[in-house]
C-alpha cells in the first residue's frame, strides 16, 4: 500500500519571531491575551528561538481548547518542525508528534480534524521521535494508534504486522479490525504465531475470522491453519470451523448434531444423526473433515466414507492432510488404499505426519513408494 503524504497547502508560509510575552502567555495555557494579539495582526506561524510554534505550545501543554482556536486560523502551518532550518518538513519535532509523545490524545485528534488549509503529515519522520504511531506503539497508547490508523495513515508491511501482534496480544478489537479491513500487507509467519492469541478471544475471533485472517496464505500454511481448525473444533466453534474448512471447499457444511455425535464417537448417536434431514454433498464433506480433525472410531469412518461412492480430487487431498497431521490412523487406510493421490500431496502428507510424529507415517510412505513406482518408469537395474 503507497503512502500518502498530506501536503500543506498555505501559500507562501511566513515565519517570524514569537515575541518573549506571547510565549510566556501560550506556554502558560493563557489563550485571551494570544489570541488577541492574533488577531490584531500577529503572526499565526511565529517560532520562538527553538522554532515552536503556538501550536507545538498548545500540543505540548495540551491546552486543547487553545489548540482548536489556533486551528481556526486559515495559514496555520501544521508541519513546522523544531530544527535550525525551516524547511517545510523540517527534522525535528512536529507539532503531531509532540502530541504523540505526550500521549495527548485529544491534541492529536483536533490535528487531523483541523479546518485549515494545512493539512497534518501522517508520515513525516521526525528526527528526535521516529514515526508517530511508532511512539504510540511504544507507549501502548492503542486509542492514539487507532486515530491514527482511522485518519488513513499508511503503513508498511514491518509496521502494519508489528501492530497487528501487539493488538492481538493486548486484546485491542478495534485496532486489529482496522488493520484488517484496510487489508494492510502483514507477514504471514507473524499471522501463524499470533492467530492462536485471537482464537482464544471469542469477540476478536469472531470479528476476524479465517477468510480475513488467512486469505491469502491458508493453502501455502496447512500446518498453522489446520491447528486453527483443531483449536476452533475444540471449543466447539462449529461456525468457526465451517467458514475456515470453506477455504479449502466452498460448499462444505457443518452439521452441529452430525458433529456433536461424530466427536462423541458413538456409532449409534452417528447414525441417528445422519438420518434426520436429507445428507446434502457439502453435510458429508463436514462430517469427515470433523473425524478427520477430532478423530473417530473404524466403524464411523467406514460409515462416514461409504455415505457416498466417489468423493472429488480437493475434498479428498485436505481430509489426507487433516488426518495425517492429527494422526488419525482409523481414516489413513479408506483414503490411501486406492492410490489416488499426487506425489505432491503425499510428500506433503508425509511432511506432516512426521512433523506429528503420527504412527500413519509408515502407511503414508508406502502409498507414496507405490505411487513413485506408478510415475517413474522402472529402468533394466531396477527390475533386476
Amino acid at each position: 500500500m503507497p503512502a500518502t503524504r498530506h501536503i500543506c497547502h498555505c501559500p507562501e508560509t511566513s515565519y517570524g519571531m514569537l515575541p518573549l510575552i506571547i510565549y510566556q502567555e501560550a506556554a502558560n495555557g493563557n489563550s485571551e491575551k494570544v489570541l488577541q494579539w492574533l488577531n490584531e495582526g500577529g503572526n499565526i506561524n511565529a517560532t520562538d528561538m527553538n522554532y515552536r510554534t503556538l501550536v507545538h505550545i498548545a500540543c505540548e501543554g495540551n491546552y486543547v481548547h487553545f489548540l482548536k482556536e489556533l486551528l481556526k486560523f486559515p495559514d496555520v502551518h501544521l508541519n513546522q518542525g523544531t530544527t535550525l532550518s525551516r524547511n517545510l518538513h523540517g527534522k525535528g519535532n512536529t507539532p503531531l508528534s509532540l502530541a504523540v509523545t505526550k500521549n495527548h490524545v485529544e491534541c492529536v485528534e483536533a490535528l487531523i480534524s483541523s479546518p485549515s488549509k494545512c493539512k497534518i503529515d501522517l508520515i513525516n519522520k521526525t528526527l528526535s521521535t521516529g514515526h508517530a504511531i511508532g511512539v504510540a506503539l511504544g507507549r501502548n497508547n492503542w486509542k492514539m494508534i487507532e486515530i491514527l490508523l482511522k485518519a488513513g495513515l499508511a503503513l508498511s508491511m514491518d509496521e502494519a504486522t508489528a501492530i497487528f501482534e501487539a493488538a492481538a496480544k493486548s486484546c485491542e478489537e478495534d485496532v486489529v479490525k482496522i488493520i484488517i479491513d484496510r487489508a494492510f500487507p502483514l507477514h504471514s509467519g507473524v499471522i501463524n504465531n499470533i492467530v492462536f492469541t485471537i482464537l482464544y478471544n471469542n469477540d476478536l475471533w469472531n470479528y476476524v475470522g479465517a477468510e480475513k485472517v488467512f486469505k491469502q496464505c491458508f493453502k501455502n500454511n496447512n500446518y498453522y491453519c489446520f491447528r486453527v481448525l483443531k483449536v476452533a473444533m475444540e471449543k466447539r466453534d462449529f461456525c468457526m470451523v465451517e467458514n475456515t474448512l470453506k477455504l479449502l471447499i466452498p460448499n462444505v457444511e457443518i452439521n452441529i448434531n452430525i458433529a456433536k455425535a461424530v466427536l462423541g464417537k458413538g456409532m449409534i448417536e452417528v447414525e441417528e444423526s445422519l438420518t434426520q434431514g436429507k445428507l446434502e454433498e457439502g453435510v458429508i464433506y463436514g462430517a469427515l473433515f470433523t473425524a478427520a480433525i477430532v478423530g473417530t472410531t473404524d466403524d464411523i469412518a467406514e460409515k462416514l466414507f461409504s455415505l457416498k461412492e466417489s468423493y472429488p480430487e480437493d475434498f479428498l487431498k485436505y481430509a489426507l492432510l487433516l488426518a495425517a497431521l492429527f494422526n488419525r490412523a482409523e481414516l489413513l487406510p479408506l483414503l490411501l488404499k486406492d492410490d489416488s493421490f499426487s506425489f505432491s500431496t503425499l510428500s506433503h502428507a508425509l511432511r506432516l505426519s512426521e512433523f506429528s510424529k503420527g504412527v500413519g507415517t509408515s502407511l503414508i510412505k508406502r502409498a507414496l513408494e507405490r505411487i513413485s513406482r506408478k510415475t517413474i518408469p522402472l529402468t533394466k537395474d531396477d527390475t533386476e
